[in-house]
């Protein structure tokens, strides 16, 4: 890092920038000090293109710092005109949120070069140990949404958004554009679940935009399936991602009433969040059977959770007669962790011991699925042998070896198949890895014979794939 040196409030050093060629934090705090003080503009020209969005983010970052954003602003409309992007990240701490709604309301030309919008919220810790959130007034969002005209991505984090509950029915008197979104996205891990009032306030926002992808993760949970939702009415989403929700099965039950019908496309769900031993696939097999999913194009289920016993054989027919009934689907895709009882001696923890070998589960889910079907993809968790070996441990656990006798070209069940992909994530602390090819046999002959399989050894992390709709490239 550059040496913190306090400069003169004359003048910004031109291309002063940290060691990785980033703009200094502290450069960054000398820009807002001095065009507060002086309220002379800085020549932002002088900038390279990357760092506007660093610089954008930082300025909105504190309530001081939007003074020096208004100082800026005739420069920043130029250049925002010419490269067209805005990153922003706003904290609810000491009045943030309303600052940040000010600020777009006083200076409507910067706001609608915002392409990326992320509210971060949180609590403060009161004397007598309670915590009191940062609320976001969605009164005020709606306030800046005709502003808000390059908006594509759009996140909540740990935010309590607070609105009146009868906005939702007036909302079609609001007299604003409809914004784009790509992404629309609700991440909560440290507050109480939302309830009614954030399920009305969502449906008012899903009436106002049109939103490509809706994505839940962490503990965005309802209280419980209230009547009232069912009196908020339906929205359009093409797709849709629930990633370590608990109880996920209310979101289901609510999903099948809120949707509209011949809307959804894509799906990409965790079932079984780590360490939940609550079956949830009799709410999964009613979503998929429901008129919501009929037009389902691309389906992600991860089983990542699954031991034991904990989904019982007739579980299994019936989601497999689920998944059947999507009679448009393309795209499926399953994650499940693969070993059973060779490699207990590796690591005992609750996520990670042996369990015990399971029941049928692919050919339930796999053996009815529509023809239509053009690729199906299976990620496996995976724990080596001493010579790389992980087929070994998979094989008696999962009848992964009936992907052969379900997939083979000469079966005809499936003549818009393109492949197979099996995607091999490995324990992190293994670093003999066998590939397909080095076994001294082929694993899936069949498939490997007539190409259709493609192998790969992923090491990444396992959550990194959830939430993204799968459709192969």
């Amino acid at each position: 890092m550059c040496s913190p040196r306090r400069q003169r409030p004359a003048r910004y050093p031109k291309g002063r920038t940290s060691c990785n060629g980033r703009l200094a934090p502290s450069s960054i705090a000398l820009l807002s000090t001095t065009m507060v003080a002086d309220a002379t503009p800085v020549l932002l020209e002088d900038f390279p293109s990357e760092l506007f969005a660093e610089i954008f983010k930082y300025l909105i970052y504190d309530k001081a710092s939007l003074r020096a954003c208004t100082l800026v602003s005739s420069r920043w409309h130029k250049l925002a005109r010419r490269y067209r992007f805005a990153v922003i990240k706003v904290t609810g701490w000491s009045d943030r949120f309303a600052a940040f709604f000010s600020f777009c309301r006083t200076q409507p030309d910067l706001a609608r070069y915002i392409t990326e919008l992320t509210f971060v919220g949180g609590s403060e810790l009161l004397a007598e140990g309670r915590k009191n959130p940062y609320l976001f007034q969605y009164e005020d969002f709606l306030s800046i949404l005709p502003t808000l005209i390059s908006l594509r991505t759009l996140r909540f984090r740990d935010v309590q958004v607070r609105g009146d509950l009868r906005l939702h029915h007036a909302s079609g008197a609001v007299q604003a554009p409809l914004a784009s979104l790509d992404v629309l996205e609700f991440k909560q891990y440290n507050q109480e679940p939302p309830g009614l009032e954030f399920l009305s306030i969502m449906a008012s926002m899903l009436s106002l935009m049109s939103v490509n992808t809706l994505r839940f993760s962490g503990r965005v949970a309802l209280r419980h399936f209230e009547p009232g939702v069912e009196a908020l009415g339906r929205f359009k989403i093409r797709q849709l991602a629930i990633v370590e929700v608990d109880p996920v099965h209310q979101y289901f039950k609510y999903f099948e009433h809120a949707v509209e019908p011949d809307a959804l496309r894509a799906v990409a769900l965790q079932c079984y969040p780590v360490g939940d031993r609550t079956s949830y696939s009799p709410s999964i097999t009613r979503f998929l059977s429901s008129e919501v999913a009929r037009c389902l194009v691309s389906v992600d289920l991860d089983f990542f959770g699954l031991v034991k016993t904990v989904m019982r054989a007739s579980e299994r027919d019936n989601l497999g007669a689920a998944l059947a009934s999507c009679t448009q689907l393309m795209y499926l895709r399953l994650g499940l962790v693969g070993w059973a009882t060779s490699s207990s001696s590796r690591r005992e923890d609750e996520y990670h011991r042996a369990p015990t070998p399971q029941p049928p589960m692919l050919v339930p889910l796999l053996s009815s699925l529509p023809p239509t079907l053009r690729a199906f993809s299976l990620r496996l968790r995976v724990r080596c042998q001493e010579d790389g070996d992980w087929w070994t441990d998979c094989v008696p656990y999962w009848d992964v070896e009936k992907l052969d006798d379900i997939f083979a070209p000469e079966t005809g069940r499936f003549s818009n198949l393109q492949g197979v992909v099996l995607d091999v994530y490995p324990d992190s602390k293994d670093r003999c890895v066998k590939t397909i090819e080095e076994y001294d046999a082929p694993l899936l002959p069949k498939l490997q014979a007539a190409g259709m399989l493609r192998a790969r050894v992923i090491r990444e992390s396992w959550m990194s794939a959830l939430g993204q709709p799968f459709y192969p490239e």
